[in-house]
This record gives structure tokens, C-alpha cells and sequence, in this order.
């Protein structure tokens, strides 16, 4: 027998819930684990944005230092979580603040994914994939 990890209780309680300002765990059909996967795949701040063209975008920042011979360069990486995905099912984008191969083509080190840490790993490569040449 197939078990659908949501049934008909669980959305009708859900849309109660947000519905009345009460507590969740106070309906008789209230299950815990359907509300956590939905807090978890649904932000709150995803329904803020009134048109996918808003392109609205929760950001988080990271760092990482390159080592180039005796110096070390910091670059910090802005990964901008997008409440609707592109086009392409991609709703992280990473991007550095520093261009690398500065004297022959400068290049902005960026990463796309379905998920953060593929964003964020895609650019950290493109971080190390020129030397960086600025001052």
C-alpha cells in the first residue's frame, strides 16, 4: 500500500493554521512532520513577492581566502536565494566581489544551482579556476 506523506487533513490543517493566529498543535488532525517539511521547502518571505518579475531574493554571505604565493586574497561570495526559480529551475545564484585573470580577460566568479550548496561550490571553483591578478 502507497502512503502519500500528505492527505487531505494534513492541507486542510494547514490552511486553518495559517489561517487562525491559534497554535497548530491545537487541531485534532495537526501532524508535525507534514509542518515541518512544509516550513522547511516554503520560507515565509517566498510569499512577500507579488510577481516572479520582483525577482525577490533572500541573501547570504560567505568567505573564502585564496592563497596566490606568499599573499592571500579574500573573496566574499553574495548567494542571492530567489523566491521563484529562473527559467532553468535554478533558484541560487553565488557570485563573488572580485574579478580574477584581471589582465587578460577579467572574470567574475559565479555558481548556479538547484540548491545553495551547489551555487556556492560551483563558485568557489570558479574562484580558483583563474589566477587572481589584481593589486
Amino acid at each position: 500500500m502507497n502512503v502519500s506523506p500528505f492527505n487531505i487533513c494534513d492541507f486542510f490543517c494547514l490552511f486553518v493554521a495559517i489561517s487562525l493566529p491559534e497554535r497548530a498543535e491545537d487541531f485534532p488532525c495537526y501532524n508535525p512532520v507534514t509542518f515541518r517539511v512544509l516550513e522547511k521547502t516554503m520560507a515565509e518571505w517566498t510569499f512577500a513577492q507579488t510577481q516572479p518579475s520582483d525577482e525577490l531574493a533572500q541573501l547570504h554571505f560567505y568567505s573564502i581566502n585564496k592563497r596566490e604565493g606568499d599573499r592571500t586574497i579574500e573573496f566574499r561570495i553574495t548567494v542571492r536565494e530567489y523566491a521563484t526559480p529562473n527559467h532553468l529551475n535554478m533558484r541560487f545564484f553565488a557570485e563573488a566581489d572580485k574579478h580574477t585573470n584581471q589582465k587578460t580577460a577579467p572574470y567574475t566568479p559565479c555558481g548556479w544551482g538547484q540548491t545553495l550548496l551547489q551555487a556556492l561550490a560551483d563558485c568557489v571553483k570558479a574562484i580558483h579556476r583563474f589566477p587572481y591578478e589584481g593589486e
